[in-house]
């Protein structure tokens, strides 16, 4: 009596499965690659911008723009003032003269951290509110020393037209009054950003000229394609 080739069997059987692995990790793999497709984002060819203005800071009067946070009596006892803190929301305008056009505020704080001289760990949101880039904010960390003639301050991102902006920040004090605390101070900013600068509620990123999500087409086809190879697959090993 014959005996049934059990051997190859099992061997043919191991090698169905075994390919049927192979097709079910390929469809997984088109439909995360489909996923990732759906999430990127488009930011178009960079652009350079260069804006002037002057920042007003306000310290005394009926109206401040910078308030002082309660300190320790250490504070008021060095020369740096270190440990200061203080919250700002100054204006922004085209020139000197605070009565000038305003194109925004600066809004954030300064905390003193040095013990040796007057310098300030600056973390500032540009907000302007006229021009070109209204609506659109330029964010700012970095150190103010106002002991000297003129500092620089990293700009480390944006929103709105000025998404992806990177670049920096030249500060010098314009003005300052000895006798109310107010002072003046002139910044010439230069950033590099996207140039797809149509702001676009959430969501809406298909949006012609908008930074948001990539046209998802590839991306869909892949993922029916993963869906596909996958019911094909259950089947034939449930069929």
């Amino acid at each position: 009596m014959a005996c049934c080739p059990l051997p190859s069997l099992f061997t043919s059987v191991v090698s169905v499965k075994m390919l049927f692995a192979f097709l079910f990790l390929f469809a997984s793999a088109a439909v995360v690659n489909g996923q990732k497709s759906d999430l990127e984002f488009e930011m178009g060819p960079e652009k350079q911008t260069h804006m002037h203005f002057f920042f007003h800071h306000i310290v005394s009067g009926p109206n401040p723009t910078s308030i002082k946070i309660p300190t320790t009596l250490s504070t008021n006892t060095t020369t740096s003032s270190f440990g200061g803190l203080l919250i700002i929301d100054d204006a922004l305008t085209v020139s000197s003269d605070s009565t000038s056009k305003p194109v925004g505020r600066a809004e954030g704080l300064w905390a003193s951290a040095s013990m040796e001289v007057p310098a300030s760990l600056t973390t500032i949101n540009l907000r302007f509110t006229d021009g070109d880039f209204k609506d659109s904010t330029l964010a700012i960390f970095g150190r103010s020393s106002v002991a000297e003639k003129e500092w620089e301050l990293p700009v480390v991102g944006g929103t709105g037209k000025l998404r992806w902006a990177q670049g920096y920040a030249s500060a010098k004090l314009d003005n300052y009054d000895s006798v109310t605390g107010n002072s003046v101070v002139e910044y010439d900013v230069h950033v590099t950003h996207g140039s797809n600068s149509h702001i676009a509620n959430s969501g809406s990123g298909s949006s012609p000229g908008s930074i948001g999500p990539a046209s998802s087409g590839s991306g869909s086809t892949l993922v029916k394609l993963g869906f596909l190879c996958g019911f094909v697959i259950m089947l034939l090993i449930f069929g």
